[in-house]
């Protein structure tokens, strides 16, 4: 059986602060297996703040100053808007090393309603200099980026779910953080560019199509500023690309990518699967397969758009008119 991966990572810091008593973790008021045997081993290294995310990250910061390495734990939802500010003025303009760790990625809390989607972080937490933000999607690189968390020489925000997928990487040589993503399947024709959660749909999407002939490739983009130079690289090669997120369509990773193509003169057609807020925030109701699939963030979502991609670049190959991107 899968451990869900908010466990996996908070088992490794966990295996590295009782031996580093400096390692901190700062709660607003949330818990998870994992941390139980944390606190009750070392109970002088996890401060309880209360429902009070704001605190959380001052007193984060504080703690930081004094040389203490220091994760704030919290939903996701409140600890990156309604902090926003403070983590501004902190951690992001006095560059402290302060992880931040947002539980609840996209629609994991879908039964508690709108209040509870998290789908604005990635846009957020992008705008902030110096901030490093990973979305983690799989237990074995769940575990690389804890680790290198620890060394982090600045802030960070770990986009943290609580689903517990099967492992799709072999090991963590396959995980190059440095860079940003990995390639999972090797492809010509087409790129499934995924993020968090999204990944296994690609991958499973990636699948049938390969099985239809569709010579398809699947890439795992877990750092939200991954190296530029190496994305375009890794990108050259495809001729369609599709960009999956449990996020919104404004600021997410297809925003991120639309921008470093244009930003490098790269033309070539891009659709993006995400959330188009375009009726506003919808308190749809259900469980979270349902919830996605209302918003078209599914498999059978990812294999029409392909079909459509495929479809028009097969209408316009004799005139080289270029596919315009949505």
């Amino acid at each position: 059986m899968s451990t869900n991966l908010r466990d996996v990572f908070w088992n490794r810091i966990y295996q590295q602060a009782k031996y580093d008593h400096n390692i901190i973790i700062v709660s607003a008021d949330l818990g998870a297996f994992a941390l139980d045997q944390y606190r009750a081993e070392l109970p002088g290294q996890f401060v309880n703040v209360g429902i009070a995310e704001q605190n959380a990250v001052a007193v984060a910061a504080g703690l930081c100053l004094e040389g203490k390495k220091v994760y704030v734990y919290a939903n996701a939802p409140f600890v990156y808007l309604r902090c926003l500010d403070i983590i501004r003025q902190t951690l992001s303009m006095m560059n402290l090393p302060v992880i931040v760790v947002g539980q609840g990625a996209g629609f994991s809390f879908a039964s508690y309603g709108a209040s509870h989607y998290n789908l604005e972080d990635i846009s957020a937490m992008r705008m902030l200099p110096n901030m490093k933000m990973y979305n983690l999607s799989d237990p074995i690189m769940t575990e690389v980026i804890a680790a290198q968390s620890l060394v982090s020489s600045g802030p960070q925000y770990i986009r943290v779910d609580k689903l517990a997928p099967k492992k799709f990487y072999a090991s963590s040589k396959q995980v190059h953080y440095e860079v940003g993503f990995s390639i999972l399947t090797p492809g010509k024709k087409l790129l499934l560019i995924a993020t968090g959660n999204t990944v296994v749909m690609a991958l499973e999407a990636c699948e049938q199509l390969r099985q239809n002939g569709v010579d398809c490739g699947v890439m795992d983009l877990y750092c939200m500023e991954p190296d530029k130079d190496s994305l375009l690289s890794a990108i050259d090669g495809y001729a369609n690309l599709i960009s999956v997120e449990e996020h919104t369509a404004s600021g997410g990773l297809g925003s991120m990518l639309c921008e470093i193509m244009i930003d490098n003169y790269v033309q070539k057609p891009l659709k993006r699967i995400a959330v188009f807020n375009k009726d506003g925030y919808e308190d749809i109701h259900g469980d979270r397969a349902n919830i996605e699939n209302h918003f078209g963030i599914s498999v059978d979502q990812i294999i029409a758009d392909a079909e459509e991609l495929l479809h028009m670049e097969c209408s316009t190959c004799n005139t080289k008119k270029l596919t315009r991107a949505t």
